[in-house]
């Protein structure tokens, strides 16, 4: 609301100064060169300061929108089993690692940032109550999906797209445009997967899910009454993560050395 208000203000400050402004930048070379020309009638200043106004008011809009996407309070770890959720969860609210374990019950808990407390959930990666996360959308500010970078593979590729792809086509996670980060972690082990090799991979793999998933829609064992799902990608193009309605970004991390890639994620939605 005050951000809507400070827009406006602007605009009508704008819009009331730019006649004084042109008047006071009439007499000048650029307008002398014209009429010299025999161009006087074009007025060059005026139109200089007609684009400079609008590209201000669209810089200022563009900030506004990329700042109050997604409007909600919550950060929201996600990821499957052993991919060092708590273990993230437990340095950010704690400033240190603990000894963690699986569980299917969450963590929740108000984790200051750099610039305020938010309210943080390490959701369970167990396949179970994964449809729940999605409920949790709609007051989401951004999602942080942990994949294990050193066990990446044929064996686990599959289940980190199918959660993903759960993620990907709620109508909440797309009309909110939700900032989401995959953050691979496990750096530190020399199997750790590169990051590009690790996208070209889901994107492949979420590319046969979205053909599939289209040919037979749902879930066996799932509950979709309170889930509405959207496609995922462009129609009759292979799936790339270009084609998502929000920012997805990719960094490469070890919760045991540094977690700044993903603190430095958080603190620039919040």
């Amino acid at each position: 609301r005050t951000m809507t208000s400070v827009v406006a203000n602007s605009a009508l400050l704008l819009s009331q100064t730019v006649g004084s402004t042109v008047a006071l930048l009439e007499d000048n070379l650029l307008e002398r060169a014209f009429a010299d020309a025999g161009l006087g009638w074009v007025r060059p200043t005026t139109i200089l300061v007609g684009l400079l106004v609008t590209l201000l008011l669209g810089v200022v809009l563009a900030l506004r929108k990329g700042r109050a996407r997604a409007g909600g309070d919550l950060v929201l770890l996600a990821g499957c089993r052993g991919a060092g959720k708590t273990a993230l969860f437990c340095r950010l609210r704690d400033g240190r690692m603990r000894e963690t374990v699986s569980s299917a019950e969450e963590n929740t808990a108000a984790v200051q940032y750099e610039k305020r407390v938010a309210p943080t959930v390490d959701f369970p990666g167990h396949e179970q109550v994964r449809r729940q996360l999605v409920l949790k959308l709609v007051r989401a500010a951004c999602v942080v999906f942990l994949i294990d970078a050193a066990s990446f593979g044929k064996a686990t590729r599959g289940g980190v797209a199918s959660f993903l792809y759960t993620l990907f086509t709620s109508k909440d996670m797309q009309d909110r445009e939700v900032p989401v980060l995959i953050a691979c972690n496990k750096a530190d082990l020399a199997t750790a997967r590169p990051i590009a090799e690790i996208r070209d991979e889901l994107e492949q793999e979420l590319n046969v899910l979205k053909n599939t998933r289209v040919a037979a829609p749902g879930e066996e064992g799932v509950e979709d009454d309170d889930v509405e799902e959207v496609s995922l990608g462009y129609d009759g193009e292979a799936f790339s993560f270009s084609q998502l309605p929000f920012d997805v970004s990719f960094v490469s991390f070890s919760v045991k050395k540094s977690i700044l890639p993903v603190t430095d994620f958080i603190n620039d939605v919040l």
